[in-house]
């Protein structure tokens, strides 16, 4: 019996293990004091990767020849518009994860090139139309993470990969539209307790990710 429910543990933890590493970056990144990029925002780095900005950064920063941006998107309200620029033919990526750590989508580097474009981040279940120009990406998580990098040459190249850096934007579908924030985004992850024990208590108020896992609406 112990050993099975030892066994059962370390299961637990290991599936629970990326869902908490991630809440804990998005609680450092858009809600703790000093808050580094509000949700829908980017936060970017302002040089190559140093030990006081892999510290400031509360992430790994191991590549030394980009500058990183770092940001989480709510897809729960409405779909995000993310706009990466041409960057010239300089080398560049957006990695998208999902609140298991995935790294499910490359709007821009690799395969998709360094041309730029429009794209919709939607998050499950929502429906509706998105413009024209948008390519469409489908999200299992309702929160997500943008992780930019510019690839750097020397200290002389720093401020051009910058500006690339700067021209990556998001902006909620209303807001890219020209109208009104539908709802007003969260400025804190607290809850009240009562809200907490319900969703505890109702196992049913879960989503399918992509990796075949369940887990809360998030």
């Amino acid at each position: 019996m112990e050993l099975w429910a030892g066994s059962l543990a370390v299961q637990a933890a290991t599936y629970a293990a990326p869902l908490v590493a991630m809440y804990l970056l998005r609680d450092a990144t858009c809600f703790k004091r000093g808050v580094k990029a509000k949700p829908n925002s980017i936060w970017r780095t302002e040089n190559v990767a140093t030990p006081e900005i892999a510290q400031e950064s509360s992430y790994v920063t191991p590549n030394v020849n980009v500058v990183y941006g770092f940001g989480f998107m709510h897809l729960g309200p409405e779909p995000v518009i993310l706009s990466p620029p041409d960057s010239g033919g300089r080398y560049y990526m957006i990695e998208v994860c999902d609140m298991w750590t995935n790294a499910f989508a490359y709007p821009a580097g690799g395969a998709s090139g360094y041309k730029g474009g429009t794209f919709a981040l939607v998050g499950p279940s929502w429906q509706g139309d998105l413009p024209a120009n948008a390519q469409r990406i489908d999200c299992p998580t309702r929160w997500i993470e943008l992780q930019p990098r510019i690839f750097v040459k020397d200290q002389a190249d720093l401020a051009a990969a910058e500006e690339v850096l700067r021209a990556i934007t998001v902006k909620g579908l209303s807001e890219y539209r020209g109208g009104p924030v539908p709802h007003p985004l969260p400025t804190s992850t607290k809850r009240r307790k009562s809200r907490r024990t319900s969703r505890a208590a109702n196992c049913s108020s879960t989503i399918r990710c992509s990796s075949g896992r369940s887990s809360p609406r998030r």
